[in-house]
């Protein structure tokens, strides 16, 4: 397997990051360019069964699983090429920060041996992906605390680290 690993700094309080990945998995149309629709199909314990239609056209199945505070996890059912993407929150000394991690398939890391082209193109849409979701969590953010007037606190206890 081979994992892809972009990450970004935000500058939201834990709690204000773990809602807007919350809202984002369950509606991740305006985070996600590529995904045109999102409907759930299925809850379970500890998330959801969804489906997700990229560009109007393709239709790939998700299960998503909640570790509050921590991290998303996305396990891919349908698309040949990923296996698990992970939405990851971390803290150190510089702030709080979200870590996409995109982990290919095997047939995925076959495939990118093969074609160079694959893998650089990958990269290059979840780490662009990455930008678009901290960009709209930014300003939901801003947006939830100017209906209701609550700011978030920086000072939110560390969190687990990086994958």
């Amino acid at each position: 397997m081979r994992n892809l690993v972009s990450t970004l700094p935000v500058q939201l309080s834990v709690e204000e990051l773990w809602t807007g990945l919350r809202n984002k998995a369950e509606n991740p149309v305006g985070y996600i360019p590529a995904i045109t629709a999102c409907s759930v199909l299925e809850k379970t314990e500890a998330g959801f069964v969804r489906e997700i239609t990229i560009a109007d056209t393709v239709r790939q199945q998700e299960r998503v699983t909640f570790e509050p505070k921590r991290r998303v996890v996305f396990e891919q059912l349908t698309d040949p090429d990923l296996e698990t993407i992970i939405n990851q929150i971390s803290v150190d000394g510089q702030g709080v920060s979200l870590t996409l991690t995109i982990v290919l398939s095997p047939a995925g890391a076959e495939r990118a041996e093969r074609e160079p082209e694959f893998l650089s193109k990958t990269e290059a849409y979840f780490a662009g992906t990455l930008v678009t979701i901290v960009d709209e969590l930014h300003r939901t953010a801003t947006e939830q605390k100017t209906v209701t007037g609550k700011t978030g606190n920086k000072g939110d206890a560390a969190v687990g680290g990086g994958e």
